[in-house]
């Protein structure tokens, strides 16, 4: 059962998808990320939670696709600094933190400050190219 699962909870509290932290899945240990949404009924309350789940290996695979300028590297993680993706072969690193590694620490502080900056200003972040980053 997913019940004891925090992002359950949360999905029936919000009005959205909601996703869960990077975990090993319990079926076949791989590392995913849980997406959740509650089903409502006509006057808005929760009847069920719909689960999916992202595998951390397909979306390293599908970032793999992105053209990139030589030398170029892209990657992906989640707020709490959790490797998710990237077109390094560090698939060892998935689902793990990333956050004090040196090969990502100064990209993520980076991008970290230029969404803090952003978000003051209620503008969004945008990477040295004029790219519109997600926050």
């Amino acid at each position: 059962s997913i019940a004891d699962r925090p992002y359950f909870h949360q999905a029936l509290a919000a009005r959205g998808a909601v996703y869960g932290p990077a975990h090993l899945g319990r079926p076949d240990r791989a590392w995913a990320v849980p997406v959740a949404q509650a089903a409502l009924d006509s006057l808005g309350r929760p009847r069920a939670v719909i689960v999916g789940t992202i595998h951390l290996r397909e979306l390293a695979r599908t970032l793999l696709e992105v053209p990139l300028p030589a030398g170029g590297q892209a990657f992906v993680v989640d707020s709490a600094g959790h490797l998710l993706a990237s077109t390094r072969p560090d698939t060892a690193r998935l689902g793990r933190a990333v956050i004090d590694d040196a090969r990502y620490a100064p990209v993520l502080a980076a991008l970290d400050a230029r969404a803090r900056e952003a978000k003051a200003i209620g503008a969004r972040a945008r990477s040295a190219d004029g790219a519109e980053l997600l926050t």
